[in-house]
């Protein structure tokens, strides 16, 4: 089956922009309503990996995801995607590559207690 048929999800990609805080240090800042235009859009798939509760330190649960993206899209550390309402922030990205070339991405993805801070 190809890559093509797998990805039968539109995922909106959002980039951060950065700014300066009051110690002087870059701070990445999301879009306060999500209602602003994504970056870009794309096919994907996305699938949830594991769960957990982390009850020690703080009352947070933790969600783990993959999405799968052609290699097309224009994806990196930082980045926030919403797939069918869920929002969910990119951990890690891995190129997949095959003797011809880069043939999809592959990212690694996060959410707190359901959903990602919004600041």
């Amino acid at each position: 089956m190809s890559l093509q048929r797998l990805l039968g999800q539109t995922a909106e990609i959002f980039r951060p922009t950065t700014s300066g805080d009051g110690f002087g240090d870059t701070r990445s800042r999301w879009p306060t309503s999500w209602a602003t235009s994504p970056t870009q859009t794309t096919k994907c798939r996305l699938q949830q990996g594991s769960g957990y509760e982390n009850t020690e330190t703080r009352n947070v649960a933790v969600g783990q995801w993959w999405i799968f993206l052609p290699k097309t899209a224009v994806i990196g550390e930082k980045d926030r995607v919403r797939v069918d309402g869920k929002i969910v922030e990119v951990v890690t990205v891995y190129p997949v590559h095959q003797p011809s070339g880069l043939h999809h991405y592959e990212c690694d993805l996060v959410t707190y207690s359901g959903e990602v801070p919004s600041g």
